[in-house]
């Protein structure tokens, strides 16, 4: 009953003639509502077809757009389903993955997924905005990968010889590690690596710098 674009399909022909009875007739109505009371569907079938990878063909994504089902209980399940996941967002934050799905959509998908959350924001009594939240979200996922970034290079030219410099590596990739399994928010800096940031941040735009590098490579002396 899912594939709605099989001609076949009982729920779809049920749609048709919904769509020319101009949605007008009732006793459709509840024959849609019956067949898709034998619809299970789930958290994470709802957030793939419509978050991480939005699809307008899907099962999900029909019915919460089209007419035929603007009565059924399931397109309120949907609602109220991708409502708790955005509360939650709110609340405690997103994944890295949950960042990347949104900043790799394609076209089409940017699409699909700008009407669907334009949809819970209006039925939210927060006005939930996914594009602030994100944008949130991701600045403070950037803000922790360049810490990563920078103080590697740091560490290889300046601190080349210290006997702790891997210590301070493992550190840092514990922390690349943490984006994968927690909440970006929830994801630690150690002190270790937090007293570093400052100096790396003065240091690190050298560490391309050509000039900078042969500089160091002359042998000083003292007159």
């Amino acid at each position: 009953l899912k594939e709605l674009t099989n001609p076949i399909n009982p729920l779809r022909l049920l749609m048709h003639i919904d769509v020319q009875t101009k949605y007008q007739n009732a006793f459709l109505r509840e024959l849609i509502e019956m067949a898709c009371e034998d619809i299970k569907i789930d958290d994470e079938e709802i957030l793939q077809d419509l978050f991480y990878k939005p699809d307008s063909q899907s099962f999900t994504c029909f019915v919460l757009f089209h007419s035929s089902f603007r009565t059924v209980h399931i397109r309120q399940y949907i609602i109220d389903r991708l409502l708790a996941q955005s509360i939650s967002w709110e609340d405690i934050g997103m994944r890295w993955d949950e960042l990347l799905a949104w900043r790799n959509y394609t076209n089409q998908q940017r699409v699909v997924a700008n009407k669907v959350w334009a949809l819970i924001r209006e039925v939210s009594s927060k006005q939930f905005e996914i594009d602030k939240l994100i944008n949130t979200e991701n600045d403070k996922m950037q803000e922790k990968l360049k810490i990563i970034e920078i103080i590697p290079s740091c560490l290889d030219i300046y601190c080349s010889n210290a006997p702790d410099k891997q210590d301070y590596k493992d550190l840092l990739q514990n922390i690349a590690n943490s984006f994968t399994e927690k909440i970006v928010r929830t994801v630690a800096i150690p002190n270790e690596i937090d007293q570093f940031v400052p100096i790396a941040k003065r240091l690190h735009p050298y560490s391309k710098s050509t000039v900078w590098h042969l500089f160091r490579q002359q042998p000083l002396t003292c007159k």
